[in-house]
């Protein structure tokens, strides 16, 4: 799934669980993060194809992953228990969308989540289960709501990017 998929979907969750400012960020970052590999992309789709998830998709680095975010987020020992739980939703949400409907296009082979514990193939798409549309209905029903949206807010004035931008300082 694309990065602004992922940012909107976490936007309507974060909005539906009334997170303050704060835990709003951290949850947004931290549902994008896992994505960040995506630069790869500068040396060629090859390259991205074959290193996308290799490591920030893995199950066993995601609380790893969540605990530099809510870190690099919130900087003291008080904002950082605040943040952590959500940083670790955010990560969790991001992996839970890419496995659950994603199918084996910017992966070739490498969502194996739960190395190096297991080589097994994670993508639920590749297990047999359903019918190969039902995930490509299932991308195109996220992507909507996703850019749909987005589409929406702007047209109504709303920025969707203000919520990643850092809450005031209260001393904590």
């Amino acid at each position: 799934m694309d990065p602004l998929t992922h940012y909107m979907l976490a936007l309507l969750v974060a909005s539906r669980q009334g997170l303050d400012r704060e835990r709003t960020r951290a949850f947004l970052v931290a549902s994008l993060v896992p994505d960040i590999d995506l630069v790869m992309v500068v040396f060629g789709w090859s390259v991205l194809t074959r290193t996308h998830a290799t490591v920030l998709g893995n199950l066993t680095v995601l609380p790893v992953l969540a605990v530099v975010v809510a870190w690099l987020l919130s900087r003291n020992p008080g904002r950082f228990r605040r943040v952590l739980p959500v940083c670790l939703a955010g990560v969790l949400l991001h992996t839970a969308i890419d496995l659950g409907v994603g199918l084996p296009i910017l992966w070739e082979g490498n969502a194996r989540c739960l190395r190096p514990f297991s080589e097994a193939v994670c993508l639920v798409s590749t297990w047999g289960l359903l019918p190969r549309e039902m995930f490509i209905a299932a991308q195109i029903l996220l992507l909507a709501v996703g850019w749909g949206g987005f589409a929406v807010m702007v047209s109504r004035g709303v920025r969707p990017w203000a919520a990643l931008r850092a809450p005031p300082e209260d001393g904590n």
